[in-house]
C-alpha cells in the first residue's frame, strides 16, 4: 500500500513539473512569473567614402637576382618621390616582396629551362583627398608602376566608428519599435530593457573593378577619372524587454 502511495505522489509531481511553461524568478521571497519579449533591430547606412586605397606593383626582370633588386629599388624610389606630393610617408606601405626565377619548358629537348629573375614589389597607398586619386594613378603609372591591382574606396577609422555608432543607435530604436508593436497588439505595455546584444556588424567598401589587375601593356593610356560610390555599414542588434 505504501508503494502505491509513493508512486501516486511521484506521478503528481511529474505532472506538476510538466505544466511549468513560464520562467520564474524570486522577488521579495515570493515566486512570480517574468514576462519578456525579444526583438531584433537592423540598420543599413549608405555612406560616402572619405579615402581610397590604391594597390599596385612594380615588376622588374634581370638575368641576376641582385640586378632585378637594384632595378626595382630605383623604380620604387621614383614612385615614392612622386607619392610624397599627394600623401604622407605613413600612408605608403609594402604588402608584398617576391623574387623568383622564371622557367619555361623546352618541348624539343624535354628539359626545363631557367630564365630571368623577376621581382615584384607590391605596395598600398592611402589617398585621403579623393580629388587626388586620378592624379596619383597617372603619376605612379608614368613613373614606372606596371601592375595596378585596383582602387578600393573606404572609410577612415574615425569615420567608420562614427557611422557604426550611428547605425547601432538606429538599430536599437528599430528593435524597440518592433517590440512596442508586438506588446501593444496584445493590450500590454513594454517594460525596461533586460538584455541587449550586438548580433552582427559589417562594412563593405566600394571596389573599382575597372582597374583590377591592369598589366604593363595597358599602362600607356591615361587612367580614367574615378567615380566612387557609397559604402555600406550594416548593424543588427537583439533586445529583450520586460513586459509590464
Amino acid at each position: 500500500m505504501k508503494i502505491i502511495e509513493i508512486l501516486g505522489v511521484f506521478i503528481i509531481l511529474v505532472l506538476l513539473s510538466s505544466c511549468a511553461v513560464n520562467p520564474v524568478v524570486v522577488q521579495d521571497g515570493q515566486v512570480v512569473n517574468e514576462r519578456t519579449v525579444s526583438s531584433s533591430g537592423n540598420a543599413d547606412l549608405k555612406v560616402k567614402p572619405d579615402q581610397a586605397e590604391i594597390r599596385f606593383g612594380i615588376v622588374t626582370e634581370a638575368g641576376f637576382p641582385d640586378k632585378a633588386q637594384n632595378l626595382n629599388a630605383v623604380a620604387t624610389e621614383g614612385v615614392y618621390n612622386i607619392l610624397k606630393k599627394y600623401v604622407s610617408k605613413e600612408d605608403i606601405s609594402t604588402e608584398g616582396y617576391n623574387l623568383y626565377q622564371k622557367r619555361h619548358w623546352n618541348h624539343e629537348t624535354g628539359e626545363e629551362i631557367l630564365d630571368n629573375y623577376e621581382l615584384t614589389h607590391t605596395l598600398k597607398v592611402v589617398v585621403k583627398n579623393l580629388d587626388d586619386v586620378g592624379k596619383v594613378l597617372n603619376a605612379i603609372v608614368n613613373e614606372g608602376v606596371n601592375r595596378l591591382q585596383g582602387v578600393q574606396y573606404t572609410l577612415s577609422d574615425k569615420k567608420e566608428r562614427e557611422m557604426k555608432n550611428q547605425a547601432l543607435s538606429l538599430a536599437t530604436k528599430n528593435a524597440k519599435e518592433k517590440a512596442e508593436i508586438l506588446v501593444n497588439s496584445l493590450g500590454v505595455s513594454l517594460g525596461e530593457v533586460k538584455t541587449i546584444t550586438e548580433n552582427s556588424y559589417s562594412y563593405t567598401p566600394f571596389y573599382e573593378r575597372d582597374l583590377v589587375m591592369m598589366e604593363s601593356k595597358a599602362m600607356g593610356a591615361v587612367m580614367p577619372a574615378p567615380s566612387p560610390k557609397d559604402v555600406n555599414v550594416m548593424v543588427s542588434v537583439g533586445v529583450v524587454f520586460k513586459i509590464n
